[in-house]
C-alpha cells in the first residue's frame, strides 16, 4: 500500500510541476531542459560528424539550443535551418539569434505536413525529442527523402521507453527504438549507426536507402 501512495505521489508531484512550468513560456522550458540534459550527457555534437560549410535542418528545433550548438559545428560558411510548427518557437529563436549576433541560422515556420525545405539542400537533418510527436511518421519523413544532398542523412534521438522508468511511460512521450527503425525503414531510409550511451534516449542515423539497378 505505502508502495502504490509513493507511485501515486510522484505522478502528482511530476503533474504539479509540469503545471508550474506551463506557467512560464513552454519554450523557454524546453530549451532550459534540453540544456539541463546536454550538459549531464556526453557531447553528442561530435558524433554527427559534421563539417564547415554542412547545411543542418534542426526539426522540432524547440527553444533552439541544439541549433545554436549545430550552427558552431558548421561555422560560418555553414547553414542551420531551426525548423518549427510553433510560431512562439520561430519567434523565440528568430530573437535569441538576432540577440547573439548568429548569422548562420535561419529560422522556418513549417506545417505538419510541409518542413517548406528545398529539395537538394540539407546534409543532415537532426530531430532530438521530437520524432515520436509527428503524426503519420512514415509519410512525413517519405516527404523530407527530397531535401537531403546526396550522401545526406537523418538523426534521431529520442526518449527511448525501454530506458525510462515506470512513470515516465505512464506520462508517455517516448519510443521503443525498435519503432523508430521499423519506421525508418517504410519510410526509405537504412541504417547508418546507432549509439547507446544516452541514459534515457536512443541515439539513431539513417541515410536515404540505396536502388539497386537492375
Amino acid at each position: 500500500m505505502k508502495t502504490i501512495f509513493r507511485i501515486f505521489a510522484s505522478v502528482a508531484a511530476f503533474a504539479i510541476t509540469t503545471i508550474q512550468s506551463g506557467c512560464t513560456s513552454s519554450v523557454v522550458h524546453f530549451n532550459d531542459l534540453a540544456e539541463k540534459e546536454d550538459k549531464s550527457s556526453v557531447n553528442i555534437i561530435p558524433y554527427l560528424n559534421l563539417n564547415k560549410g554542412d547545411v543542418v535542418a534542426d526539426i522540432g528545433a524547440g527553444g533552439g539550443y541544439f541549433s545554436c550548438k549545430l550552427s558552431e559545428a558548421v561555422g560560418e560558411s555553414g547553414m542551420v535551418y531551426s525548423v518549427d510548427i510553433s510560431k512562439e518557437s520561430v519567434d523565440f529563436i528568430r530573437k535569441s539569434v538576432q540577440e547573439k549576433g548568429i548569422t548562420n541560422i535561419e529560422v522556418v515556420l513549417a506545417t505538419y505536413d510541409d518542413s517548406k525545405l528545398k529539395p537538394g539542400t540539407i546534409n543532415l537533418i537532426f530531430i532530438r525529442n521530437a520524432f515520436h510527436d509527428i503524426a503519420n511518421r512514415v509519410n512525413y519523413f517519405s516527404m523530407l527523402r527530397p531535401v537531403l544532398k546526396k550522401n545526406g542523412r537523418v538523426v534521431i534521438i529520442d526518449y527511448d521507453s525501454d530506458k525510462l522508468g515506470f512513470l515516465r511511460n505512464l506520462i508517455g512521450h517516448s519510443l521503443e527504438e525498435k519503432v523508430i527503425r521499423s519506421e525508418m525503414k517504410e519510410a526509405g531510409y537504412r541504417d547508418l549507426r546507432s549509439y547507446s550511451f544516452l541514459q534515457q534516449q536512443s541515439f539513431n542515423i539513417f541515410a536515404i536507402k540505396k536502388v539497386i539497378k537492375k
